[in-house]
């Protein structure tokens, strides 16, 4: 799955449970926002807190990738995995 979400391409099969977080994921950090529909799929795998958490959390990486790119930390010079499209 990391795969896909890396490559955007289709993602594979999965259980309801897991695409309702997947999607809350991709949608919000895709248009910063989410339907209703995807936020209440999310809320009933994760309760009201774990959504919180969850959003934070996601926030928070986002937060270090911004902080990141704008110091301009190289990667590695022996990187063996492929390099996250812009």
């Amino acid at each position: 799955m990391v795969d896909a979400i890396r490559d955007r391409t289709q993602l594979p099969a999965m259980p309801a449970d897991e695409s309702a977080v997947v999607n809350y994921g991709l949608e919000l950090t895709s248009t910063n926002k989410v339907s209703q529909e995807t936020f209440d799929a999310a809320r009933n795998q994760l309760g009201v807190q774990g959504l919180v958490e969850f959003t934070t959390t996601m926030g928070y990486f986002r937060l270090l990738a911004i902080n990141a790119n704008a110091c301009t930390i190289d990667l590695p010079d022996q990187l063996t995995e492929p390099v996250l499209p812009n």
